[in-house]
């Protein structure tokens, strides 16, 4: 027994159930690709959220569409909503290519996908229509109403999603066997990491800064250990982080490229402290410590990265959020991924933190603000141009960018200075709301960057292109437990490898796992210990060649790649801070010792072998050119 047909007319109603119908097919799909792409379980309330966005956009689609199909009745208004109609279903139709191609796939394939999708959609259509076009009941009984029509074509797609939120993808297991113990009896202290990407030092007034723009930090600064010479290991984010998150210097961990992939046999933070008992998360606006690269190792708890599926992976939101930084001018604008802002992932973070199972917690909080484009959301001095920074191809001092007027630098420094401003209220907030949620005594907090900014004192622009002073050093607080070293100022280098050594001492756990960096809990609780050396790493865009750096007794040496132009640099930190002049002779004990730092490292990445690598997907690499990582189109990376 099913409906007879009769020959009704099509009208809104039957348009508005053939794009409800077709759009929450198409959210199915989408849900499901996320489900299966994403490096989390999706939530069902995510695929719930997909479909209805899908269903409504559909539905808000397929109204006028069956006005368009009615023409003959409603000529004017098949007009008006033409234009409306044909753009968002191209529109709809390219971001579909994108999410459902495989990854890899060129874009011929894209463009095929497309079609298939778009055709797909025409039939679900046609099909839907089909449907809501039959009368009465074959015995006479009253026809569907509209209200009936719309249910009964979301109940299959509605059925799907159900489907979909059952489906989980879960990460490689972790293949560490690195051992964790406890030190004492004491508890475990909470812990969270802030890190603030591209931060100089001379920004932040409690580490040797001018001053004035960050208040908030240097308030908390007063009540923790100051480390006032702590350096980076890298000239960028991901091998720094890689470092911050292993103990290991980039020699030894080898992610030194675009694609490497951290080897899942090396612990990390996140894994040991899982091991430990901890319950750990990981949010970031960043697209570097994230799955693909393997650095989402040992978080069992939340998991908020770009391109972590779910709905602000959907078709849907990102329509959304590319529509609404271009007409709004936003943050975001010319970054594909959606960047929530420190102020949104501070929040997500102490709602997570909140929730006590009775385990400690431990979360990374990785901030994009202040990094390129520099776009504060309240500037300073409204109406101020936002700068683009000139392209870079080399590694100073070996290459040199190219100057820009002053004027245009000044306005570049400002916008940065400005996002400075920013990211110390967000501290500021964040840390009332640990205070607000009774989470303050107890938790261990990091404060530090992962590298610095240059804006052409030796003649380059942004960072990964430098391993001066003004990029390796970065700010480095720690507030630990009560009396394990509050108000220290500890003089003397540490480096970022020392930072999980460090916060395992605080939270009384030790590991067997083999780590380069020491901890600083000695030196923090006025210990003699002596600093030790450090190297930092940059690899040569476009080439397998990287440029080196040793900094042992106030002493710092900049090689070249064997062979190369320039070959080495060295400085006298003591005397010349700002790296203004080399030193053509140093002492040749100076020069032996640091020339001996490097011979190591190149012996220890020689020995590691290749590294893991990992196809970057389409569109982590537009999002990832927008931060200007990858470059131009040309693909010379700036």
């Amino acid at each position: 027994m099913g409906w007879r047909p009769a020959g009704a007319a099509p009208s809104a109603t039957a348009g508005a159930v053939a794009g409800l119908a077709a759009g929450g097919w198409i959210g199915v799909a989408d849900a499901v690709r996320g489900a299966l792409w994403a490096p989390r379980p999706v939530a069902p309330a995510d695929v719930a959220a997909i479909v209805v966005a899908f269903a409504t956009a559909g539905l808000a689609l397929g109204a006028p569409a069956g006005l368009l199909a009615a023409a003959r009745r409603w000529p004017a208004a098949a007009a008006r909503v033409l234009p409306a109609c044909a753009a968002g279903s191209l529109y709809l139709a390219a971001l579909a290519a994108t999410r459902f191609a495989p990854r890899g796939l060129a874009t011929p394939g894209r463009t095929a996908v497309a079609f298939l999708a778009a055709a797909a959609a025409i039939a679900l259509a046609f099909v839907a229509i089909r449907a809501v076009r039959r009368g009465p009941a074959a015995d006479g009984g009253p026809p569907p109403t509209p209200g009936r029509r719309l249910l009964s074509a979301a109940a299959l797609p509605l059925a799907g999603a159900a489907v979909a939120s059952l489906l989980t993808w879960s990460p490689a297991p972790d293949a560490s066997r690195a051992a964790v113990s406890r030190i004492g009896a004491g508890t475990s202290p909470d812990l969270l990491v802030v890190l603030v990407d591209s931060l100089r030092s001379d920004r932040v007034g409690a580490c040797g800064g001018e001053g004035g723009l960050t208040p908030r930090i240097d308030a908390f600064a007063a009540e923790a250990a100051v480390f006032l010479e702590t350096r980076t290991s890298s000239a960028w984010t991901k091998p720094s982080v890689a470092s911050l998150l292993t103990g290991l210097r980039p020699e030894r961990h080898g992610i030194l490229g675009w694609e490497d992939v951290l080897d899942p046999r090396v612990p990390t933070l996140f894994s040991l402290l899982d091991a430990a008992g901890y319950r750990t998360a990981l949010f970031s606006d960043s697209p570097w410590p994230v799955p693909e690269f393997g650095f989402d190792r040992g978080v069992n708890g939340a998991l908020v990265v770009p391109g972590a599926g779910g709905l602000r992976a959907s078709v849907p939101w990102t329509a959304w959020a590319h529509g609404r930084d271009f007409l709004l001018d936003g943050h975001a604008l010319g970054t594909p991924t959606e960047i929530r802002g420190a102020g949104d992932l501070s929040r997500r973070t102490l709602d997570w933190a909140g929730r006590d199972d009775g385990r400690p917690f431990a979360a990374y909080l990785h901030w994009m603000e202040p990094h390129h484009p520099y776009a504060p959301r309240a500037p300073s001095r409204p109406g101020r141009r936002r700068i683009p920074v000139p392209h870079f191809r080399g590694v100073v001092p070996f290459d040199r960018g190219t100057p820009m007027p002053a004027a245009d630098l000044a306005d570049l420094v400002a916008n940065y200075d400005d996002e400075v401003r920013e990211t110390d209220a967000a501290f500021g907030a964040l840390l009332d709301g640990l205070r607000a949620r009774g989470l303050d005594e107890g938790t261990v907090v990091l404060f530090l960057s992962d590298h610095g900014e240059e804006f052409f004192e030796h003649g380059g622009w942004t960072h990964a292109h430098s391993l001066f002073e003004e990029v390796v050093r970065i700010p480095c607080i720690l507030r630990p437990p009560p009396g394990a070293g509050r108000g220290a100022r500890v003089e003397g280098a540490a480096r970022i490898e020392d930072m999980l050594p460090t916060l395992l001492d605080l939270c009384g756990l030790a590991t067997d796992a083999p780590v380069d960096g020491r901890s600083l809990v000695p030196r923090m609780r006025g210990g003699t210990e002596a600093p030790g050396t450090s190297t930092g790493i940059c690899r040569r865009p476009g080439s397998t060649e990287v440029v080196r750096s040793a900094i042992a007794g106030g002493w710092k040496l900049v090689a070249a790649p064997p062979g190369a132009t320039g070959g080495e640099r060295f400085f006298d930190l003591a005397r010349d801070p700002g790296e203004a002049r080399p030193v053509p002779d140093p002492p040749a004990e100076v020069a032996a010792a640091l020339r001996a730092l490097l011979e190591e490292a190149a012996r220890i990445d020689a020995a590691r072998g290749a590294a893991m690598r990992t196809t970057l997907p389409a569109e982590m690499r537009r999002d990832l050119e927008a931060l200007g990582y990858l470059g131009r189109p040309d693909g010379g990376p700036r």
